[in-house]
């Protein structure tokens, strides 16, 4: 009973700011942290626009726990598809709204996922 005690010790220390512990998405940490924002939803029940900020404000937090100051990537993309969204819902013509910000997610995507493995295999 002990050790599993000290393991949820461990996983609540590694979720608080500036712990230096990564949250692996394989870890005690990740599951405690899944299980509070899933039940904090369920608390929230049917207040979508609150759910949505628990989702939105979880996910930059967990974004900045695992990857630091690379937390501006979501937070400029969650800016540009807001203000996306806004200009198709005013124009007939959403087409190339559509195509700016699936451009946008494919460059990130390209970028910041697959280069580095492509670049990785043809250097090994």
């Amino acid at each position: 009973m002990q050790a599993h005690l000290e393991a949820l010790g461990q996983a609540l220390a590694a979720l608080l700011p500036g712990s230096g512990v990564p949250l692996a998405l394989d870890g005690a940490a990740y599951a405690l942290f899944f299980v509070l924002v899933l039940a904090l939803s369920a608390l929230l029940g049917q207040r979508p626009r609150a759910r949505t900020l628990l989702v939105l404000l979880a996910s930059i937090w967990f974004f900045a726990h695992f990857s630091g100051g690379w937390v501006l990537l979501p937070i400029g993309t969650i800016l540009l598809d807001g203000w996306v969204a806004r200009r198709m819902a005013t124009t007939q013509r959403r087409t190339p709204w559509l195509v700016l910000s699936l451009t946008v997610h494919m460059h990130k995507l390209g970028t910041f996922k697959y280069a580095p493995i492509f670049l990785g295999g043809l250097e090994g």
